[in-house]
Parts: C-alpha cells; sequence; structure tokens
C-alpha cells in the first residue's frame, strides 16, 4: 500500500492518536491545525504519485504552520512549543503505520519528512516574525506616547510663556505656576525616555551606595504639586541603597508623578525612606481612593489604564518603574487600600554606612 493510500484510509485513527499525543495541551484549537496540516501533507503526496489533486503548498510552506506559529506566539508559549503538532503527527503516522505492517518507499519517506520539516520551518519563521513585528509595535507606541506627552507639555509651556512676555503677569502667578509645572513634566518625561532607551538596549545598571533621603529631597523639591496637594518627606538618613542614582530617580519619580496626578485636591502625598529586616524601603503614598476590582499588579502593564479614584490615565510610568527596579536587583510592589489609596513600595539591598 502507498503511503498516500494509507493516510487516507486511516486518517481518522491516525488524528485520533494525534490528539492523543496532544492531550495535554490546552489550546482547543489544536485540533483544527493537526487536521488542516494533515490533509496538506495528504495532497502532497497524492500529487507526487501522479494522482490529480487539488495543489497543496507544502513540501515548500504551509498555510497551516504559518497560523499555528502565529498563534503560537499571540498566546505567549515558547518556541519549543511551536513544533509540537508536527512532531504528532509524525509519530502517529508511525505508530499507526507499525500496526499494519506498513512499509514504505525512501521516496515517499522523503517526502513525508520535507513535508514536516517545511511546517516546522515555516511556523517557526511566522512566530518569530510577528514577535518581532510586536516588538516594534510596541517600541512605536511607547515612543509615539512620550512623543505626545511631550509636545503637550511643550505646547502648555510655550502658551504660558507667551502670555507671560505679552501680558507682564506676576512671575509667581498662575501662569508661571503652569510654565514651570510643564517644564518639570517635560524633563520628567526625557528622564523616563532615558531610562526606558538603557533598560531597552540592556545596559548594565552603575550600581553604588545611593543616600535615599537625598534622592527623595531633590524629588520634593523638584515637583510642583497643584490642586493644593502637599508632599511630607519622612526619611531615615541612615538609608542606603545599592543602586543605579539616575534609574533610581527615575523611578521613583515616576512613582512621585502618578501619586501627585491621581490624589484629590488637598491631599497629602507621603515619600519614605526606611530600613526593615535588614532591607531598605522607598515608598511612596498617595490617596487616590484605592482601586476597586482591579488587579493592582496589572497597573504596572504598558498602558494599563486606570479609572479609579480621582484620575483617569493610561501610560508607561509604572511599568518603566518596575523594569528600572528590577533591573536593580530590586523589587516594586503596590499595596491597594480600598477607599483611601495606594503604597508604592520598592525594595532594596540595605547598605551600612
Amino acid at each position: 500500500m502507498h503511503l498516500h493510500e494509507f493516510m487516507t484510509t486511516h486518517r481518522s485513527e491516525i488524528l485520533e492518536a494525534c490528539h492523543f499525543e496532544l492531550r495535554a495541551e490546552p489550546d482547543d484549537r489544536l485540533a483544527g491545525y493537526v487536521a488542516d496540516f494533515y490533509d496538506e501533507t495528504l495532497r502532497a503526496i497524492r500529487r507526487d504519485s501522479g494522482m490529480r489533486e487539488s495543489s497543496s503548498p507544502l513540501p515548500g510552506s504551509s498555510a497551516t504552520a504559518a497560523r499555528f506559529g502565529a498563534a503560537r506566539q499571540s498566546a505567549g508559549l515558547p518556541i519549543t512549543q511551536v513544533p509540537i503538532i508536527f512532531a504528532a503527527i509524525s509519530q502517529s503516522i508511525g505508530k499507526t503505520g507499525e500496526r499494519y505492517d506498513l512499509t514504505i518507499s525512501a521516496e515517499e519517506y522523503k517526502l513525508l519528512n520535507s513535508c514536516l520539516d517545511a511546517g516546522v520551518a515555516t511556523s517557526i519563521e511566522n512566530f518569530w516574525r510577528r514577535d518581532k513585528d510586536r516588538e516594534s509595535q510596541l517600541i512605536t507606541e511607547r515612543f509615539g506616547f512620550m512623543a505626545h506627552e511631550l509636545r503637550n507639555a511643550l505646547g502648555n509651556a510655550d502658551m504660558a510663556f507667551r502670555l507671560l512676555r505679552a501680558g507682564r503677569l506676576d512671575i509667581e502667578g498662575r501662569t508661571a505656576d503652569v510654565l514651570a509645572r510643564n517644564l518639570v513634566r517635560m524633563e520628567a518625561l526625557v528622564a523616563q525616555c532615558l531610562s526606558s532607551v538603557r533598560l531597552e538596549v540592556g545596559v548594565a545598571p552603575h550600581l553604588v551606595a545611593v543616600h535615599a533621603a537625598s534622592v527623595l529631597r531633590n524629588l520634593e523639591a523638584s515637583a510642583i504639586p497643584e490642586r493644593g496637594i502637599t508632599i511630607e518627606l519622612h526619611a531615615d538618613e541612615d538609608v542606603f541603597v545599592l543602586a543605579d542614582e539616575m534609574l533610581l530617580t527615575s523611578a521613583v519619580g515616576n512613582l512621585v508623578h502618578n501619586a501627585l496626578k491621581f490624589s484629590p485636591p488637598g491631599a497629602v502625598v507621603r515619600l519614605v525612606a526606611r530600613s526593615f529586616e535588614g532591607s531598605a524601603f522607598i515608598e511612596v503614598e498617595d490617596h487616590c481612593g484605592g482601586l476597586s476590582d482591579q488587579d493592582p499588579t496589572k497597573l504596572f502593564e504598558p498602558y494599563a489604564k486606570r479609572h479609579e479614584g480621582n484620575g483617569n490615565g493610561t501610560g508607561l510610568g509604572l511599568s518603566i518603574a518596575k523594569r528600572a527596579v528590577e533591573a536593580m536587583d530590586g523589587d516594586l510592589s503596590v499595596i491597594n487600600r480600598p477607599g483611601d489609596g495606594c503604597v508604592f513600595a520598592a525594595k532594596f539591598q540595605l547598605l551600612h554606612h
């Protein structure tokens, strides 16, 4: 019996064996991918045997394999999980063939393997292409967001400057405050961009002893709260952390900006540096009203939306802050206090001076 006859006669049995091989896989679409690729392979083998049959892309490539590779990437699975259906088909044909004493020619065996190899190659190629496209899209979105925010801040600052120059307004007045706030915002966005670039290209942080209280004092001095919000600093002068000062300033600065943005008028934002059980903690406490049913850890995802409490927004600050802290061998967590606010705590190795 030729291979194409065997695969046609025992199609259901072979596919059932494939499903058994893949029984631990949670993706319910696998059965469809297996059947479609099996039929592509069967048509290629029939065509090679001189039988009239609808065209098959194999052994050159496979549309089914391409879709499967993209689906594996979208599901966030490792690339090692890509060849799984092709291995299952190969094993199932072999085991079923043993039961029926199948004998195939060297040419048929070579063609079958060529089809399976093409399936693996096509699926992996599409997996990497989609992964690269996704990465490029994220980079475009990230810097597009920063450019948009910078443009808004620059526009506000330019308008305030023009009003000050044209109207000879009080340098201590509200228009000057608008200018100052937007200059600070632009500075923070540039720092955020620089931190993001360092993290993306994998520049190793320069870890040294950093005085936590000094970092917090500098951030307190550069912040310009509005809506009557005040900042309280509670810093243990003896706390030194092993960190990269630029990354640390950027990370905590993002937390401070987040706290000022989401706290209500008249609220108090607390900046804390303390030690506890051999670790150093830098904390930013806001009064955003807390989160209702949102998982607090999702706030660290890029472009996470936040509507609870007294503000709504989406951005990259918290995501970059978490990556920066982790790059310095630290840990950034958030404590949700429903009805009150959130506490963002960065934990580092404590140094003794």
